[in-house]
Formats: structure tokens, C-alpha cells, sequence
């Protein structure tokens, strides 16, 4: 069974957290990609063998799907960088 690649969107929150926690019970899901804003102090910080970047069209192209538990502005910033994928 092929895993599925969750990226997550503001995983330093506490929701973000939480899924991260939980996610090693599901056999058929990946953490592939942490993204957080720009300057966040958690930038490079490596949690469950990813690290957490802030380049969201890398976070975008590493994931099959994506939980956002950011601000509106990011989840903006990220809805722009989904409709460029292609």
C-alpha cells in the first residue's frame, strides 16, 4: 500500500502538534513536509524526520495533502502557491 505524503502547514501550533503526535497510528499516512512562516524560530528544527521549512512551493510539491493550521494571510500565501502547481 502505497503511503499517502501529509504535509503540514503551522505544525508548531498546538493542533499541528497534535497531528504530528498521532499521525505514527495510521500505517498508511507520512509526515513528508513541515512548513512554517518566514523567520519562524522553528525554521531547520527537524521533528519526526522532517524538517520544518518556510519555502512554501517545496512544501506544496512534497505533499498529497495538506493540513493548514495557520493564520487566513498564510492560508492565502498557500491557496496562491496550490493554484501554481502544476
Amino acid at each position: 500500500m502505497k503511503k499517502i505524503n501529509v504535509g503540514i502547514f503551522g505544525p508548531e501550533g498546538r493542533m499541528g502538534k497534535d497531528i504530528i503526535s498521532r499521525i505514527k497510528d495510521y500505517k498508511n499516512l507520512k509526515i513528508s513536509s513541515l512548513c512554517e512562516r518566514r523567520n519562524h524560530p522553528s525554521i531547520g528544527k527537524k521533528v519526526n524526520d522532517c524538517v520544518i521549512m518556510d519555502d512554501i512551493k517545496k512544501f506544496v510539491e512534497s505533499s498529497d495533502v495538506i493540513i493548514d493550521f495557520s493564520v487566513p494571510e498564510a492560508t492565502l500565501r498557500l491557496l496562491k502557491a496550490l493554484q501554481n502547481k502544476k
